[in-house]
């Protein structure tokens, strides 16, 4: 064979990889990246009251459910009667969308339409939220935490209030849902126009003093560096969302996660942290992740990098790849140990808030049985769908999450549970319960 010829199907050969690479790329690309066409970072939603035509609201609509038919986990499991719940409800609001005499609907009724859809999903993790720096809150929370949960909203009996909430609200513990709607929905001005409640003229909350008498507090709404709030909540708004305090009275080093950020910061701060603790002495650690929201689940690994054991159970999941559920259900993690390995007593803090990623690092505490867990249970549910993909909506740039992960517990003879405390405690007394278990051991 001549050298030409040689070299003639060597660039054949070549092109043809180079040809069934490019074609392979693009399948994945089109068909299978869990990421296609999610976004990186959001751009302002529309106003509420920014009028769409119906030809646009059902667009929006129509993404959200081909979003969640393409990505979630639980369009590929058998036999789900929530798929069904969000077909019913996606057919109901294409047909029942509120027309005014124009034709037009709002972004407000899209909102409305589309977290009725997600919530059916009863995933924490799979939401549509309104993205927008204009946003309004009531003008003093002093007031409102004084006060504390309201009986009525505007008249209309809290127990109404939380029903309509329901009807959008994606979440997975009574608990979760409690907290989110006094914690964060109350007090926000879009949360109140997503239940029809009227904020034209500001909100009233309407009280119950201690010997039962109901009395009013009214609230305007303002800006959030308007909002009038305690000197302490203020003074905590500094960014810290990983430190430590070493307390030798206690025989005690406590390290605060409020975030679970898998960065340099944290492993930094941990590794001064666990030599801290071996100079001190001290034979007990508590990590507080009371309120910690999640985040990257690493930071547990790289905790238990510094406990001496060879390895952990870790929790399985199932990947939704395009039309497939790949399976991996081999989790046993082999640990690989930093210095100073740390070889007392682990304690957890935990309350409602504690959710996703923080959730997750109880679990491998509790489950592997490396420590203890100290105050409330989780906020979701071990064994529960997560790992966001971001999108936004083609017309009213509401934003939108779906989980395309499923998780099992690490026990899974505990599957269905919540990670319930080892010892039981109002959160806000967790740490103060640490020292009376240390004190009760010496």
């Amino acid at each position: 064979m001549s050298k030409k010829k040689i070299i003639r199907i060597a660039i054949i050969a070549v092109a043809a990889v180079l040809i069934l690479a490019g074609c392979a790329l693009f399948i994945w690309n089109r068909y299978f990246d869990p990421y296609r066409g999610t976004v990186s970072g959001f751009e302002n939603s529309l106003p509420l009251e920014t009028e769409l035509t119906v030809e646009q609201a059902q667009r929006d609509i129509a993404f959200v459910y081909a979003t969640l038919a393409e990505r979630h986990p639980m369009w590929l499991e058998d036999n789900s009667p929530r798929v069904e719940d969000v077909k019913d409800l996606y057919v109901d609001a294409l047909a029942d969308l509120s027309l005014d005499e124009d034709g037009m609907v709002t972004a407000l009724d899209v909102w409305r339409a589309v977290s009725k859809m997600t919530a059916a999903l009863g995933d924490g993790h799979t939401s549509v939220w309104w993205q927008n720096p204009d946003m309004r809150f009531i003008d003093n929370l002093i007031l409102y935490e004084t006060g504390g949960r309201p009986a009525a909203v505007n008249g209309v009996p809290i127990e109404d209030v939380l029903e309509q909430f329901r009807l959008y609200s994606s979440f997975e513990t009574e608990a979760t849902f409690l907290s989110g709607v006094f914690n964060t929905k109350l007090i926000r001005k879009h949360f109140l126009d997503l239940i029809g409640i009227d904020t034209s003229s500001g909100v009233r909350f309407t009280c119950r003093k201690d010997d039962g008498t109901l009395y009013d507090c009214w609230y305007t709404f303002v800006t959030a560096d308007n909002v009038l709030m305690a000197a302490d909540a203020e003074e905590n708004g500094d960014g810290s969302w990983v430190y430590f305090n070493i307390d030798q009275d206690a025989d005690l080093g406590v390290f605060t996660l409020k975030e679970c950020n898998w960065n340099d910061e944290y492993q930094k701060t941990l590794k001064t942290f666990f030599d801290e603790v071996a100079a001190s002495g001290v034979k007990s650690v508590a990590v507080d992740l009371r309120g910690n929201g999640g985040g990257n689940s690493q930071v547990a690994n790289e905790f238990i990098r510094y406990l001496p054991v060879d390895g952990y159970e870790s929790w399985w999941c199932d990947i939704r790849y395009g039309p497939f559920l790949k399976q991996f259900h081999n989790a046993h993690h082999k640990n690989k140990n930093a210095a100073p390995v740390f070889n007392g007593n682990v304690y957890v803090l935990t309350d409602v808030n504690t959710y996703s990623a923080a959730m997750d690092f109880a679990m491998l505490v509790k489950d592997n049985a490396l420590g203890s867990v100290v105050g409330e249970a989780s906020g979701n549910q071990p064994g529960s769908y997560g790992d966001c993909l971001y999108f936004q909506l083609p017309e009213s740039r509401l934003a939108l999450s779906v989980s395309f992960k499923k998780w099992y517990r690490v026990d899974q003879t505990k599957n269905g549970q919540l990670i319930e405390p080892d010892y039981p405690c109002a959160p806000d007394t967790a740490l103060d319960e640490v020292k009376r278990i240390i004190a009760a051991r010496r």
